[in-house]
């Protein structure tokens, strides 16, 4: 367990180490695990990605990392595919193997399904 932070700047410090160590080049699929996407179903949507990974022999390659709140509740669950950046909201599970096939591994976006 991590020690109590007794300053703002030690809780910066924290916070840049943290940040220094993200691999902003790491291909990776981050779903928003916020109280509103959890509403609309986004450990369903994370489940699927999940499976539909394994099915193709990615899930080693390509992680799924639960994020907090991406900030746009009301679209959940939210999906941005790194390092691309690519922003999915109200993902469904039915969109998931598209995502996968489409974006994750070929870095193609799917236009329908961005804001």
């Amino acid at each position: 367990m991590r020690s109590r932070l007794d300053s703002v700047e030690a809780f910066l410090r924290w916070q840049r180490g943290l940040k220094a160590a993200l691999d902003d080049r790491e291909r990776q699929i981050t779903i928003c695990g916020g109280t509103g996407c959890n509403a609309f179903g986004s450990s369903e949507v994370e489940q699927a990605f999940r499976e539909e990974l394994v099915r193709l022999g990615e899930a080693d390659r390509i992680p799924v990392k639960r994020t907090g709140c991406h900030g746009f509740c009301e679209q959940g669950p939210v999906v941005v595919i790194m390092p691309s950046r690519v922003f999915y909201p109200g993902v469904r599970v039915e969109d998931v193997p598209r995502i996968v096939q489409e974006t994750a591994l070929k870095d193609k976006v799917i236009r329908e399904l961005l804001y």
